[in-house]
């Protein structure tokens, strides 16, 4: 009976996460389709820490550039990439990038890469598949049990 209960449960969120990964997907092509390209400096590499319980203090924190560009009216704008990594040699102060901005709403900027417009899509997907696919192999496992 327990076993029946876990099925559900896995699948439901499984399921839960493919929408939410469909639904990134959508909100990033809407970016991507109101967008502009153009170029952005790295002006600062920020430290920050994550939220992982480790007594070793380096493997919590996270470097993220802070990045200037201009939007099409040549105002400065400052953004800080979410996208972190655990080194801070990926990118240097004064390396230039091409980010992609919403002309709407300028301070919506990323990077244009491919970790930071569809990372979040793929990892919810991923998890959200073996979620199913956990939740489809107990439902099979409980009902050979029934039956046995």
């Amino acid at each position: 009976m327990k076993l029946k209960y876990l099925f559900i449960v896995l699948g439901l969120i499984g399921i839960t996460m493919l929408l939410v990964a469909f639904y990134k997907c959508i909100n990033t092509f809407e970016f991507l389709s109101k967008s502009n390209e153009t170029e952005g400096e790295i002006i600062e590499i920020v430290s920050t820490f994550n939220a992982t319980n480790t007594s070793d203090q380096s493997l919590r924190v996270l470097y993220k550039p802070l990045i200037r560009f201009y939007d099409l009216k040549g105002n400065p704008i400052e953004f800080h990439s979410p996208i972190g990594s655990k080194l801070p040699k990926n990118y240097n102060v004064g390396d230039k990038i091409t980010i992609l901005y919403n002309t709407q709403d300028p301070k919506k900027a990323v990077i244009k890469s491919f970790s930071s417009l569809w990372s979040e899509s793929i990892l919810l997907g991923i998890f959200g598949i073996i979620l199913i696919s956990i939740a489809i192999v107990f439902f099979v496992l409980s009902k050979k049990i029934a039956h046995a």
